[in-house]
């Protein structure tokens, strides 16, 4: 008796069709809130009671012929290391197009389409896998992860699986779900003091099992302001933004 209540009064609240997962077209996108954007951030691994600064990242959103470019630079502390990411998508859909990645350790391509095509290049082992993976379904690139999040048709008590591709050949591959698993509005108040209102999105995901990231996201203008990833009860690293 008390899930059927329960299950009349998710259907009261609008929670329903929450079981198929969001992949490129789907209704759940908020297409609107997707805007040219550059942000900059700042990340830090928790050691205990310390606090070590790891790198800054300077994300970029932008479109031209119909296609969305998301690119992510990483600069290492203390290193000349860079790390470059890139994401070419539908503008329309999302649907992906091709990723590439570029870091000392290794280098990626993914032309992506019903087969996933492209290598990855171990500089470390000085050894390349070429790539060549049939799908069935549909979904988002990974590398997509943190502005799906912001760009999902949130609203408190959402709980919702976004389809994305994953590509490692150390660690699980293929398709893989993302888990929003909470949504919540609160007030947040920045190291700057300055006070938004904002969701609080707690997302697990097959990739890494035992682990979640909390965004704090702004609601007026999806802005990710702070975010966490946890292990337990426990937070592991941090992000920063520096201008807000």
């Amino acid at each position: 008796m008390k899930k059927y209540l329960l299950f009349a009064s998710l259907v009261a609240l609008g929670f329903t069709g929450t079981n198929e997962p969001m992949v490129p077209g789907s209704d759940f996108i908020d297409m609107p809130v997707i805007r040219p954007e550059r942000y900059e951030t700042t990340w830090i691994m928790m050691l205990g009671k310390k606090e070590i600064e790891v790198g800054h990242v300077a994300d970029s959103i932008r479109f031209y012929n119909g296609k969305l470019y998301a690119v992510a630079v990483m600069k290492m502390k203390n290193s000349d290391k860079v790390w470059v990411d890139s994401t070419i998508a539908d503008s329309a859909t999302l649907k992906p197009i091709r990723h590439t990645s570029q870091n000392s350790r290794r280098d990626m391509v993914l032309n992506f389409g019903n087969v996933i095509t492209g290598f990855y290049h171990d500089h470390k082992k000085n050894e390349q896998r070429e790539i060549n993976d049939t799908l069935s379904a549909a979904y988002f690139d990974s590398n997509l992860y943190t502005h799906l999040v912001r760009w999902t048709k949130l609203e408190d008590g959402l709980k919702k699986d976004i389809t994305i591709y994953n590509y490692d050949p150390n660690r699980k591959s293929g398709l893989m779900q993302m888990h929003i698993a909470e949504v919540k509005s609160l007030q947040f108040t920045t190291a700057q003091k300055n006070k938004y209102e904002i969701w609080r999105v707690v997302v697990t995901d097959d990739i890494s099992p035992g682990l979640a990231s909390v965004f704090y996201i702004r609601k007026s203008n999806r802005e990710l302001l702070y975010q966490e990833i946890v292990k337990g009860k426990k937070v592991k690293m941090k992000m920063l933004r520096s201008d807000r």
